[in-house]
């Protein structure tokens, strides 16, 4: 993997990991149960996409 390469990876997996932050935040401010949702589905999104760029990380970095 170049240089250029994990850096963008891990500026990636930075904004994601912003994100799951600011989602865990609004979900424990959210109010009522149409919030809850919307933040957890917004949450989910970004864990979900955070544990993709992990294992392809891992798997790029393993075939080197």
């Amino acid at each position: 993997m170049e240089l250029k390469e994990k850096i963008d990876a891990c500026r990636n997996l930075e904004t994601l990991r912003s994100q799951v932050i600011y989602w865990t935040q609004q979900l424990d401010k959210a109010e009522n149960v149409e919030q809850k949702e919307y933040c957890f589905k917004n949450l989910e999104k970004f864990v979900s996409e955070m544990a993709s760029q992990v294992a392809k990380y891992k798997y790029n970095h393993l075939q080197k």
